[in-house]
């Protein structure tokens, strides 16, 4: 009996070490900030909700970018907010992704936005991360004293999602098989 608690122990361990790139998108904005002084950051946040049926937006990101930051690449992926985006994420429902940049910003369905049917149900979702591809900031010109910038902005969104490795399929096999031959096992011991 032992041995069978074991072999079904083994059989309901499962591994999902692997993570698939299952979308990506890629956000390009071109923004114009009058200030008093040439703008040399810009504000990058990213929501997902549905405020119509009472889901508050989540945060996924919600940071301030300069020049050094591009090739970086920033991590969601532990807290509070990471469980609720995923939750919204893989609800089943259509909700709304809002991305900023700076004063411009876009409110798209999670269908459209990340081309899926609706969302990323049924997904395992392990992290989403967020990568500066380019960004330039240019004096172009000034109005009633203040200063024009030109902030061009590039990046990615990508989403990942946990994979079983195929050496979880083994194993599960390997216990299946090995709980049959206890249970055949046992079966001819009583008759004996």
């Amino acid at each position: 009996m032992d041995r069978l608690l074991l072999t079904l122990l083994f059989c309901l361990l499962g591994s999902v070490a692997n993570a698939e790139l299952i979308v990506e998108k890629n956000i390009a904005e071109t923004v114009y900030i009058i200030d008093a002084v040439a703008q040399n950051d810009v504000e990058f946040r990213v929501f997902v909700g549905n405020p119509a049926s009472g889901q508050p937006n989540v945060h996924m990101f919600e940071q301030f970018f300069d020049a050094s930051d591009v090739g970086s690449t920033y991590v969601f992926d532990s807290g509070n907010d990471f469980t609720e985006a995923v939750a919204l994420l893989t609800n089943g429902v259509d909700d709304f992704v809002t991305v900023f940049v700076d004063s411009i910003y876009q409110v798209v369905q999670e269908s459209v936005f990340f081309s899926t049917a609706p969302d990323f149900s049924g997904r395992q979702i392990t992290s989403i991360e967020a990568t500066i591809d380019a960004l330039d900031f240019n004096v172009v010109g000034s109005f009633l004293g203040n200063v024009i910038t030109q902030i061009d902005f590039s990046g990615d969104l990508s989403v990942y999602a946990a994979v079983p490795e195929p050496s979880s399929f083994l194993l599960a096999l390997c216990g299946l098989l090995a709980a049959a031959s206890c249970h055949r096992a046992g079966r001819s011991a009583g008759r004996s």
